[in-house]
């Protein structure tokens, strides 16, 4: 399976792909977001994944003007956990969804999963450990 690109309905740019910690403690979830307008697309069931919660209702509503970025398919606004409305693909079932409406239905923003830093590995060795320890550090903040 190929690397897919999104494009944003609103803003008619291309999404980046970028993973977010999810609130159920598991492994970060991988979504895509349009840079200028922050919307952000869930495949399902991701949106449960971000927002910790196991099961959120939705009830389908109006016919939005825009296209899926993922299928194509007609979208819908949506009443989702009787709180907000997002617009819901009516094909793939994924959602769309604004930072004020995430923050809504989590409590809070998305937070984006940073890969760990890789530990620093010594590029001297010396007999003097004082010596060694000054040498790698002049070393890392010349050349990283």
């Amino acid at each position: 399976m190929g690397v897919r690109t999104l494009t944003c309905p609103y803003c008619v740019k291309p999404m980046e792909t970028f993973k977010a910690l999810a609130r159920d403690k598991g492994p970060p979830i991988e979504l895509d977001r349009c840079r200028q307008c922050e919307r952000v697309w869930f495949d399902v069931p991701e949106i449960e994944r971000a927002v910790g919660k196991q099961y959120l209702s939705r009830l389908e509503g109006i016919a939005s003007p825009h296209k899926c970025p993922a299928c194509g398919s007609a979208m819908s606004e949506t009443l989702v956990n009787g709180e907000i409305t997002v617009e819901q693909c009516t094909g793939c079932k994924g959602a769309l969804v604004d930072p004020a409406e995430l923050k809504t239905l989590s409590g809070g923003p998305l937070v984006e999963a940073v890969p760990p830093v890789p530990p620093r590995r010594k590029l001297y060795k010396s007999s003097e450990s004082d010596y060694g320890d000054i040498i790698n550090e002049l070393i890392h903040s010349l050349f990283g």
